[in-house]
């Protein structure tokens, strides 16, 4: 079990050996119901496929002056957190268009920061 009352991700890292991070750029404005609609559809797509499906997700606003150091719009950082053990170099792709679609499906604007 994960001790949590410490960063997760930083348990993460301790317990699976590293994680593997999806990371947008969404500059529209979102809510809660947003992100429980894509955290939703991208488990139950990715359970039906077979793909272990635990992850961390975190959420960091982008404000003005990190938009200027990153030479970005301002927004939100959303990032998918998967156990490096738990993500094959085939469900990478299958796990970037899942998270896309949801957010193309709420006609959110974004963009792929990176996959590390």
């Amino acid at each position: 079990m994960c001790d949590f009352s410490k960063n997760p991700v930083k348990s993460w890292i301790e317990k699976y050996g590293g994680v593997t991070n999806f990371s947008y750029n969404v500059y529209s404005p979102m809510g809660m119901r947003d992100l429980a609609i894509i955290n939703f559809g991208l488990t139950d797509t990715l359970r039906d496929a077979g793909i272990e499906h635990n992850f961390i997700q975190e959420i960091t606003e982008v404000g003005m002056e990190d938009a200027e150091i990153f030479n970005t719009k301002r927004g939100w950082m959303i990032q998918w957190i998967f156990p490096k053990s738990e993500v094959s170099s085939e469900s990478m792709g299958f796990i970037c268009s899942t998270i896309e679609e949801g957010l193309d499906f709420l006609r959110l604007s974004w963009s792929l920061y990176g996959v590390m």
